[in-house]
Parts: structure tokens; sequence; C-alpha cells
């Protein structure tokens, strides 16, 4: 039986001739070195993309430092820790859209410039570092270009605590994340009870002018409890804004428009310029925005003044009713006195730089009274002169005065109800010719002068100065300034703005809002530790809003001595009650006490004037989130905790205790109490006679 014929396989199909078939297996191969060109290309083409892509990358990101990167082609800056966690995340030039940038150049340098863009017919955009605080600091600043151009960086708040300027009717102790903080007060069983309310950060005003008109103390610098710090630099006007739509940022936004188109040779205009620095946090921070600050005046910086917390608190004569009253009580030594402060109003007429003869003859009792008792006198002065005033003449003639759009000085200004002209602070022959006037008030030994008040003036926006690179918002620090450059006086200011570089006196009124039917000082330790943050350690605790109240009760001026007397210096209200025997004696009580904590203070101030006197719950331990948001303590130094009772007719309160071991403060003999912290402990302020303060316990 034969078998079937076994296929063997073939390289080819039969059927095909073999020329046809290798034929074919050449173009296959053909083909396929074709696809592996192609491929090797397309390889090629893309890592030389990609390299082409990281290099672009490279170019559009700037890294100042490891820790501040900006993104060009996006338009953010991101701000790092060292360990390259997240710090603050920004937008910058929110109205550059998409735009050709290049690096600027110096024609005169005949080089490109370090750290700046050029938005061609846009903007610049220069950043500068300063090399005294390593890595930490960084200035911003936008120049326009095209007409109809402003500049706009905005921040995101993410859920950080924030502390700084909100808006003149809110709190601000901490602005938080998401909302704003907003303390309200309940009663039970008479002791009031602290409670956190909030507003949403979309129901504030969109924009707000800094300042529209300045009636309180404006610094502007914002503190982020992430370890960030941004300041303005006050020479060209801006808003700010806390409520920009659901992304819940912190926007600074030039108020000048660019008029008209300019050329890269004509340069840019001047629009707003910014310093953010970083910090391992809330207090190093702090410290690092103070010697940028310091670095930043240093050409402002003159002689240093011997300045430092008053024992004895300051009387002020308010009316020429004041002045017997006051006679009585220094005379009986009902009262003591570091500085009396002479009435606003002691020319004939603002511009006079002479005393009213009438005044100064109702005066001279009062001033020879100081005088012996070793209080010195403070004279408030201004710039103001009225049209009518002895000097006016002799400045329009010499242009010593700021001037308007149309070069006019008469009706310029209107201040304490009167028009006039302002001096010009940045003209050098005027300032000499007007210190020269407070020269010889100082001179006079019968006046006993060795303190000055320098009274705010808010200068109109349009006004012209003769040092073109000033604007209205530069004024008070200039005025400060040129009345530094007077040795051995004392300085105090009636309004802070801006950053000065020298430590001086800034007066804070302790104004009394009605929360829930009660009379409440709740304002005043925000308003205090912003002011400590931003700059001013000696800050004035101003008591004369309780004059302005039609009857002040025995407690609710207690309510105001329990704090005041913390604060470096106090200027005691002249009240009726001041003759109350009683009132008198727990007033020098706690006098007779604040030799003690100024004893302490001085000390502090002398180991760490760098540092604000009154500090935050949060100075001892920056990241403690219980202390971030507390609003009505503070400490003295880092050893007084002080939780005072901000409202009358309430007689206890809760206080926070921070970590450590705490002993009460008493105003007599009997045996402290002892707390170890953190711990939350209830305390009245009568009874016992326990002050609502402690002290750090080693």
């Amino acid at each position: 039986m034969s078998g079937s014929p076994t296929m063997e396989p073939t390289a080819y199909d039969a059927s095909i001739p073999i020329a046809v078939q290798a034929q074919e297996n050449k173009r296959r191969k053909r083909r396929i070195m074709k696809i592996a060109v192609y491929v090797m290309f397309g390889i090629i083409a893309l890592g030389v993309f990609a390299i082409w892509l990281f290099h672009k990358d490279s170019v559009e990101s700037i890294r100042f430092n490891a820790n501040f990167v900006f993104t060009v082609k996006v338009q953010t800056l991101e701000i790092k820790t060292d360990d390259q966690e997240g710090l603050l995340y920004g937008e910058l030039g929110r109205n550059i859209k998409a735009a050709p940038f290049s690096s600027c150049w110096d024609a005169d340098a005949k080089a490109y410039e370090p750290n700046c863009l050029y938005w061609k017919h846009k903007a610049y955009l220069r950043v500068s570092h300063d090399d005294n605080v390593t890595g930490s600091c960084y200035t911003l600043s936008w120049q326009g270009l095209q007409s109809g151009f402003i500049a706009e960086d905005c921040f995101y708040l993410q859920q950080y605590n924030w502390y700084g300027y909100l808006l003149p009717d809110e709190e601000f102790w901490p602005i938080q994340g998401i909302q704003v903080g907003k303390h309200g007060i309940i009663y039970e069983a008479g002791a009031a009870i602290v409670h956190l309310t909030t507003i949403q950060i979309d129901e504030v005003p969109y924009y707000s002018r800094y300042p529209e008109q300045q009636q309180v103390n404006l610094v502007p610098t914002w503190f982020g409890s992430q370890g960030i710090a941004i300041f303005v630099h006050s020479s060209y006007p801006f808003t700010i804004s806390w409520n920009n739509t659901e992304k819940r940022q912190f926007c600074i936004t030039s108020e000048l428009e660019v008029l008209e188109d300019r050329t890269e040779e004509e340069g840019g205009v001047d629009q707003l310029s910014y310093t953010i620095c970083k910090g391992k946090d809330l207090k190093d921070v702090y410290y690092n925005a103070q010697k940028h600050r310091h670095s930043w005046e240093a050409e402002l910086k003159k002689t240093p003044h011997t300045i430092e917390p008053l024992l004895w608190p300051l009387h002020a004569v308010m009316s020429r009713d004041d002045i017997v009253p006051l006679f009585a009580a220094l005379r009986s030594n009902r009262s003591r006195c570091s500085f009396l402060l002479l009435p606003e109003e002691w020319e004939t007429r603002f511009g006079d730089m002479q005393f009213d003869q009438l005044l100064l003859q109702e005066l001279r009792g009062l001033m020879s009274v100081t005088k012996e008792t070793g209080c010195g006198c403070v004279l408030p002065i201004s710039t103001f002169f009225t049209f009518n005033s002895r000097l006016f003449e002799e400045g329009i003639e010499n242009g010593y005065f700021l001037r308007d759009e149309l070069n006019l000085v008469t009706k310029m200004v209107r201040w304490r109800d009167r028009e006039g002209a302002v001096l010009d602070a940045t003209n050098p022959e005027a300032v000499h010719w007007y210190l020269d006037r407070v020269k010889l008030l100082l001179q006079n030994s019968s006046y006993n002068i060795n303190a000055l008040k320098l009274l705010h003036i808010d200068v109109p926006r349009d006004a012209n100065f003769y040092d073109g690179n000033m604007t209205f918002l530069d004024y008070s620090r200039l005025f400060y300034r040129d009345a530094s450059a007077l040795l051995n006086v004392t300085l105090i200011l009636e309004q802070a703005t801006g950053f000065v570089s020298e430590p001086v006196f800034v007066s804070l009124r302790t104004e009394i809002n009605d929360v829930h039917d009660a009379q409440c000082f709740n304002d005043t330790i925000p308003w205090a530790l912003n002011l400590g943050i931003s700059g001013y350690p000696l800050i004035i605790a101003d008591g004369s809003e309780l004059q302005k109240l039609p009857d002040v009760s025995v407690q609710l001026f207690q309510r105001w001595l329990q704090f005041a007397i913390f604060f470096p210096a106090f200027e005691i209200p002249n009240l009726p009650l001041l003759n109350n025997p009683d009132v008198v004696a727990y007033m020098n009580t706690l006098l007779n006490f604040r030799r003690e904590i100024i004893s302490y203070m001085k000390k502090q101030w002398t180991l760490e004037n760098e540092a604000p006197i009154l500090r935050s719950m949060w100075w001892r331990n920056p990241m403690d989130s219980t202390a971030q948001l507390i609003s009505d303590q503070f400490f003295v130094g880092d050893e007084l905790l002080v939780a005072p009772i901000l409202c009358h007719p309430a007689s206890e309160r809760t206080i926070y205790v921070p970590p450590g071991k705490w002993e009460t403060v008493r105003l007599d003999n009997n045996k402290t109490l002892i707390f170890d912290g953190p711990k939350t402990v209830r305390a009245s302020v009568f009874g016992a006679r326990l002050l609502i303060a402690f002290w750090a316990k080693k």
C-alpha cells in the first residue's frame, strides 16, 4: 500500500515565477528600510523637540534663587521653602495677556539687565534682591508702557491666617484664608465670652483705595502664617482687594494708569513697587522684613535719637478748660507726668510759627509746673499755612509750598476746617526755612519744649513736588525725616503711614465700640499688634476718645487703665472723675505697679529694640494654631502675658495660657496662682484684686 506524498514547506509560491518573487522581496526590504529611517528621524526630531522644549522652559522660568521661581509664559510666581514646599503662589501682570517678551536691554551698559523682563509695548517687570537678607526678600517693580495699562498682581490666600490692614471698619487679627475673622461678645452671668463670627471675603468691597483718607494708622504691610511678608513701598498710589471672586486672592493694583504709549527708549511709567520676604515662620519673616526695610530706608537714616518707654503718663491740653484742672492735679501730685501735650491751636493762625500771646499767658503757670516736676512739653506742629498766616506770603514768594495741576497753592488743602498751603517737604530750601522757625521755639527755655507731635495732613493726590519721584503717600514719612534732623527732641507721630527707619512714638486712639449693649475697647489690641509688626514698637495708648462720651463710668475708665498701663506710653484723658479720691487712689496703685513693668520693658527694649514691645500671642510659638487666632491678649516682651477685660460691664473673661509655667500678677499681697499651660482659665478683675496678667515663671 503506497502512502500519500509528503508536502514540504517552500520559501516561495510555486505558482509565481521565482524572478517575480525575488523582485517583490527587494521592494519589501526597501519599504522596511524606509519605515525604519522614518522612525529613526521621528525619534531624532522628537528628541530635538524635547531638548528645545526643555531649553524653552528653562528660559521662560526665571529662578531668582532656589526658592523664588517666576514662570514667564503663564506669569506665575511661586515661592517655596528650603524643602521645596510651596509658601506662596501668585499671578503677576494680570492685565498682560499673551504678549511677546524679552530680557530688558540696558543701552548704557550695552548688556541685558539681570532679573528684568520686557513685554513689548506693554510693560517692564524688574525684580531686585536684597543682599543683606540672604535669599529672603525680593522687590518687584512695574513700569507701564502702553496707554491704559495698569499693573495688578494677585496672590492666593489658601488656608493661612494673614495679619495686616483690611478695611477701616473690619477687624483684621487675623484675616483668615476663607473668611475674615470678626469677634462678637455675648454675656453669661455678667461675664464676657468672646466667640467667633464671620463675614465672607466676597462680601467685602472689591477694591479699597489705600488710603482713601487716612483717619487711622495705616502701614501697608501684611504677614502670612506660612512665613510670608508683603509690604508696599508707598511712592505710588494703589488699591487692595481681598475678595477676588471664588479664587480667594489678595490683589495689589496700581492706581496710576499709563496715559499715552511710550517707547522702550523713553522708559516706562512707575506704577507699583512692593517687596515679598519669606522666613521659617511668622517671627522669622518679621525679622527678615525689618532688615530689608532698614536697608531700603538707609538713605533717610539720621542721627539716632535716645528714646525709650515712658514711666509716667502723658496729659493733653485739649481745650482752655483743661488748663486749670491739670495745673491743680500736677501741683498737688494727684497725677504724675512724663509729657504735657500743648493745644494743637497754639498759634493765632496755623503757619504763624509763634505762640498766641493770650493762650501763652494762660499756659505759663502750667508750663512752670511741668518744669518743676520734670515733665516736658510736647508741641504739636504741622506744615500747614493758612492764607492769612504770618509766613504765607514769604512761602509763596520763595516757592516753598506744594502746588496743584494748575500751579496754584491757595485753597489747595482744607485742614482743620481751614484752607491754605502745605510745605513742600522735598524742597531742601523750604525744609531749612521751616526747621529754622521750629528751632527758635525749641531754644526758648521758658516754653520747656523737648518733644514734637507731627500732625498728619492728607496731601491731595494731584500735588506736585519739588522732587518729582515723590507722591502724596510719601508725605508723612518725609515730614518725619525732616523733623528727625532736630537733635535731642522726642518725636510723636499723630498717624503712622509707610515705614520709618528710627524708633518713634505713635499715638493710637483707643476707641470705644458699642457691642451687645456693652462699651468695649475691642479694636485696640489688634491695632497695637499690627503697628508692632509694621515696625512701630513705641505705641501710645491715647484715651482722648473717652472725653467725647457724655458720661464716663468709673468702671469703664478702670477697664481702659488696666490695659493702657502695659503700653510703652499712655495718655490719660482729662475727665471729671479724676477728682474722685477712689479713682485717683486706684490709678496711683496701677502707676506704682507700672514701675515694675517699665523696668522690665526697658530691659527688653535695650536687649532687643528691633522687636515689637507689644507682641502677638503667637510670638513665643509662631506655629501655635490657637495663639494665631487670639486678638484680645498680648505679650509684653516674652515674659509678661496680658489678658485684659475689654468691655464694661463685664468683670470676668476666659484666658488662653500658652505652654509654660505662669504665675498671676496681683495688686495686693495675697498668694499668687500658678498655671501650667497650655490651658484655658477663667479670671475676674475684682474680688481678690487680681490684675489680668501673668509672669512667666522660670
